[in-house]
């Protein structure tokens, strides 16, 4: 009522609305000023998620390449130096000097961090693990070839053939039992690395299906089936 009698009376406002007027820009200013720092907020975080999303997705699919670069090398040994004579009793006389591919790609351990603060921080253990029996077959490889290096060094064989790089060698049993114990050693270690490696990387695969939905992952098939040997998957 009192606000109507002031109106017909021909005044503009009273007192206290013409101070709200003046600070009604003043607010607008402010309300204008926390809306575009809240969505300035909101479109960093978003490009940082997704800069962050980058980087794992980047990480896992450079492990998978990895593991399965390395489970290759050991698989072309299995296949060009241990099956040929593995149910042999002497293989490890009959075994020749075997040169692996160099160069293999390891790990990314730095950049895979982040898998500690996730539901399956026991992935990591399990990358190092299957990445050490890779490294340890490979280590076994290299003992056995420099033993057998020097014991041909050491004792000439007899009746050398040049074609087939074969001959009898008389070496004496403490010698040989070294020679068969790293043989030994090399097969047990290849045949576990290699599902080892197989497994590790289809659980790298589900977490990365988990972890980071709607990013594509990579599933390895064996070479013998009609597919190509790395497939991406949606």
């Amino acid at each position: 009522m009192g606000l109507d009698r002031h109106l017909r009376r021909g005044s503009t406002f009273p007192p206290m609305f013409g101070e709200l007027k003046d600070y009604l820009p003043f607010a607008t200013s402010l309300c204008g000023a926390f809306f575009g720092a809240l969505g300035a907020y909101w479109v960093g975080r978003f490009k940082e998620k997704r800069d962050e999303d980058k980087r794992q997705h980047s990480a896992l699919l450079a492990t998978q390449y990895s593991l399965h670069s390395q489970w290759s090398i050991l698989d072309n040994i299995r296949k060009c130096l241990l099956e040929p004579v593995r149910n042999d009793p002497q293989r490890h006389m009959k075994q020749k000097q075997f040169l692996h591919t160099l160069g293999n790609l390891p790990v990314p351990f730095q950049e895979l961090a982040f898998i500690l603060d996730t539901e399956t921080p026991n992935l990591l253990q399990d990358i190092h693990i299957a990445e050490r029996r890779f490294l340890i077959s490979l280590e076994y490889l290299e003992r056995l070839n420099k033993l057998r290096i020097e014991l041909t060094t050491k004792y000439a064989p007899e009746h050398f053939h040049m074609h087939s790089g074969t001959g009898r060698v008389k070496v004496p049993e403490h010698e040989v039992y070294a020679l068969k114990e790293f043989a030994d050693l090399l097969y047990k270690e290849v045949d576990k690395a290699l599902p080892e490696l197989k497994n590790t990387n289809e659980l790298i695969y589900a977490f990365l299906k988990r972890h980071l939905k709607g990013r594509k992952g990579i599933k390895f098939a064996p070479i013998e089936q009609p597919v190509s040997n790395a497939t991406t998957s949606p």
